[in-house]
């Protein structure tokens, strides 16, 4: 198993950063919910792979990255459906 963050998930998070904005993210959703499975799935084979303590580094890493995450499905789940 190979974990990776794909070149999507960073260009979306690029471009949410340029276009953060309620309209923008409504016509991106699905490139949210793809770079949300990538980096859950990335942070599950990280876990699998190591299976012993990560570093400090990234776990700190991970923990912002989520924490960004979770701040994108509260603005989804407050979006204008």
């Amino acid at each position: 198993m190979k974990a990776i963050i794909k070149k999507e998930t960073l260009d979306f998070l690029k471009s949410l950063k340029r276009n953060n904005k309620r309209d923008w993210f409504n016509a991106n959703k699905h490139r949210y919910t793809e770079a949300y499975e990538n980096f859950r799935e990335f942070v599950a084979i990280q876990e699998i792979k190591d299976n012993k303590m990560m570093s400090k580094d990234f776990v700190n890493y991970c923990s912002s990255v989520m924490k960004s995450i979770q701040q994108l499905n509260i603005f989804s789940n407050n979006a204008v459906k």
